[in-house]
């Protein structure tokens, strides 16, 4: 008798166990399975993570010689210095003057001058008798504004992206692993505007 209540109680005791056990198996491999999709995703947003760094830092070696450019000479033409103006006796220096050319239009080849037509000597026609028609005075402009300040923002707005620019190469060519990858961009950077400059 009481060999039939104990080998009851351990084929209860072996189906309590089956069927607590059924779910813990279950809920293990789900934990696991969540575990793994989430590393998995960790993992690809590290490498895309990584592969967006690499594109911003090849992209900035290789347009920062031409970033620099645009913030040195835009900031430049800001106050005129790539002209003349009327009644003043500077003179630009030839590579200001083409620099600017290249910031504005793209090619260093200066148009040609108009020349002035010869003044031709009309000959004297009489003039016909009659009224004279009254000549409308012309309307006085406004003064023009005072566009120092905005000048001197967008000047200001200039250097800060040189100064952006030029830090960004340091930091880029600290902390790159292949330093000759990056002289590499650096260099195709400033010889490939270059080349296509004089196409």
């Amino acid at each position: 008798m009481n060999f039939a209540r104990s080998h009851a109680k351990l084929r209860n005791s072996k189906a309590r166990y089956t069927t607590t056990s059924v779910p813990r198996n279950r809920h293990s491999a789900l934990c696991q399975r969540s575990n793994l999709e989430g590393r998995y995703s960790e993992m690809t947003f590290a490498t895309s993570l990584k592969s967006i760094r690499l594109m911003h830092r090849y992209l900035g070696l290789f347009f920062a010689p031409t970033i620099l450019f645009f913030a040195i000479t835009g900031g430049l033409q800001m106050f005129g210095l790539h002209e003349t103006s009327r009644g003043s006796s500077y003179l630009p220096p030839d590579i200001l003057v083409h620099l600017s050319q290249l910031h504005k239009k793209g090619t260093v080849n200066l148009p040609p001058r108009k020349v002035a037509p010869p003044n031709s000597v009309k000959p004297d026609v009489a003039k016909p008798d009659g009224p004279k028609l009254e000549i409308a005075k012309p309307v006085q402009a406004p003064p023009p504004s005072n566009s120092l300040p905005m000048k001197i923002f967008f000047a200001a707005t200039a250097l800060a992206l040189a100064v952006s620019t030029f830090t960004g190469l340091i930091m880029g060519w600290k902390y790159a692993r292949r330093k000759s990858i990056v002289l590499l961009t650096l260099a195709a950077g400033v010889v490939i505007p270059v080349i296509v400059s004089f196409v």
